[in-house]
């Protein structure tokens, strides 16, 4: 994907633009789905207790540690939800962190369709600007 602004940007002005704006359309959803995610899950951070996380959306890989789910003195913070949205873009899938909710899943599963979406016009912009 970054590639694509390099074919772009080769020092004119409005290729500077063109590549800002590819930067700008692959980090907006990312952005958005982490918010989401992290607003979404167990009940948002409001209902959560500090240092005890137990989650009926994701199983993250420290909660993994106790049979019931709860896990001492961790809790997800904003950059595991990031690393949740970065990872569903750009590998259209959860790596390490399970999808245990149906909602998770049609989130998740708008996130890749949005991420292909993003992937395909920036690469047929990009085809297109080479092209001419």
């Amino acid at each position: 994907m970054g590639t694509a602004g390099g074919y772009v940007a080769s020092g004119t002005s409005s290729t500077r633009t063109t590549s800002s704006s590819v930067r700008v359309s692959e980090a907006t959803p990312i952005l958005t789905f982490a918010l989401w995610y992290r607003t979404l899950d167990a009940g948002g951070p409001a209902k959560r207790h500090p240092g005890k996380h137990a989650s009926t959306d994701f199983a993250f890989p420290q909660q993994q540690q106790d049979d019931d789910g709860l896990v001492e003195g961790w809790s997800p913070t904003f950059l595991d939800y990031l690393f949740v949205a970065f990872n569903t873009a750009t590998a259209f899938s959860p790596t390490d962190t399970l999808v245990l909710s149906r909602r998770m899943e049609v989130a998740m599963m708008a996130e890749s369709a949005i991420a292909l979406v993003v992937v395909a016009v920036l690469a047929a912009r990009a085809i297109n600007t080479i092209g001419s």
